[in-house]
């Protein structure tokens, strides 16, 4: 009879282990129930991502971006859909080549009146002062525009790595809004 209550106990444990492995085993995205759950880490890797409170809260949305022409005289308008943070959008235009690599943003805030005010990294000034001022007002004007398109905003104010922006051409210490090219 022991030899029965071990043999048992043993497919109990057995039973319990299938179960448990099944529920950690529904696919990547999805719950048991079938209802969406946070994101898995890849196969073979010990780290989740993590997401900031912000970051969770942002919703995708279509955003226009104001992209120069080739003539550097107008603004050329593209749809394109980004999770609605400040960040997503710096990359967004990088990615169609108007801001520089490796631009950050350090600070983005939305005042009571709703305009703006965003600190980015060095790059963006460095970036900025080594274009004419041709380029300079496209880059500053797509990323202004765009910004305050995607927030329904009046003005930003922007700033890097909390100092006034200054460029060989402008001084920047007074809040931007949108861009009208003549």
């Amino acid at each position: 009879m022991k030899q029965y209550k071990g043999t048992l106990a043993a497919w109990a444990l057995a039973l319990l282990f299938l179960a448990g492995c099944s529920q950690t085993q529904a696919p990547t995205g999805q719950s048991d129930n079938g209802g969406e759950s946070a994101p898995q880490a890849e196969a073979g890797t010990d780290q989740v991502e993590q997401t900031t409170p912000e970051e969770e809260a942002a919703e995708e949305q279509e955003i226009t971006l104001y992209l120069p022409n080739d003539q550097g005289d107008a603004f050329e308008e593209a749809k394109e859909t980004v999770l609605l943070q400040p960040q997503n959008i710096v990359d967004a235009l990088t990615g169609h080549g108007v801001l520089p690599q490796g631009v950050t943003v350090n600070t983005f805030e939305v005042d009571e009146e709703g305009n703006l005010q965003m600190d980015v990294s060095q790059e963006f000034a460095v970036g900025l002062g080594s274009t004419g001022t041709t380029g300079e007002a496209m880059m500053l004007g797509s990323l202004v525009n765009t910004l305050l398109s995607a927030y329904q905003a009046e003005t930003v104010a922007i700033t890097c790595g909390g100092e006034t922006l200054e460029t060989g051409h402008n001084v920047y210490d007074t809040p931007l809004s949108f861009f009208q090219l003549p």
